[in-house]
């Protein structure tokens, strides 16, 4: 605390207490991880945690340091007031300002957008919008359409915005990004619990994979309103 003094600090003493914390605070300005010693089990799940939230500035203190792919690695053998210095430039530093009100997670998901019977990939899903991988043409940057997103027996059907196109990259594939525009509270709530439910289960363990979504109970859907629709 005393390296961001101005900074609330909110201890945890497990991982399961750090995946609640990530878990449910999404605006997080930053996370540090302080071990005794980097082992593959902390490495494994740092990974994990990295690519659940690839936006969330993550530093590890460990013994003799270490070194992992966009985690900023601290020596807790360094003298105590540098190591301060340091911890305090890495998260005061800017960070990435594309910062998301919502988590998100990568499911192998179908979306089918107005005026076209084409169902593109999505790659990505959070209650505040979606990042699509196309296979035919899209309406352009700026266009506001329907969209309806498939899940395991349900759909999401909704407005959107269609953000500006990405290129590929090392880190992300080629496509655009979606953002919803009027999701109802019940419905935001709805996708953030699914979200939040398959982070916590990946962090808890890195070599189960979340499936799709299901709704139990078609009740489930139905009260929440005309968004949402049962696949037959």
């Amino acid at each position: 605390e005393s390296a961001l003094p101005s900074t609330r600090v909110r201890p945890v003493y497990s991982r399961f207490s750090l995946v609640e914390a990530l878990v449910e605070n999404p605006g997080l300005v930053g996370t540090l991880v302080d071990v005794d010693e980097l082992s593959e089990e902390w490495a494994h799940f740092l990974r994990s945690a990295r690519e659940s939230f690839p936006m969330l500035p993550m530093a590890v203190t460990a013994r003799g340091g270490g070194c992992l792919e966009q985690i900023h690695c601290l020596d807790l053998e360094d003298d105590e007031s540098e190591l301060q210095r340091q911890i305090s430039a890495f998260f005061l530093a800017d960070h990435d300002p594309d910062r998301r009100k919502h988590h998100r997670f990568a499911w192998p998901l179908q979306a089918i957008i107005e005026g076209s019977t084409v169902k593109h990939r999505v790659a990505e899903i959070s209650a505040g919008g979606a990042f699509l991988e196309p296979i035919a043409p899209i309406p352009g940057p700026g266009s506001q359409c329907t969209i309806a997103i498939e899940f395991q027996n349900f759909r999401l059907n909704t407005s959107c915005e269609i953000l500006d196109p990405r290129h590929v990259s090392s880190q992300s594939p080629h496509g655009f990004g979606v953002r919803f525009v009027d999701l109802s509270v019940e419905a935001e709530a709805l996708i953030d619990r699914i979200v939040n439910d398959a982070l916590a289960q990946l962090l808890l363990d890195p070599s189960a994979r979340p499936g799709v979504p299901t709704l139990e109970e078609v009740e489930d859907a139905l009260e929440i309103g005309d968004e949402f629709s049962i696949l037959a």
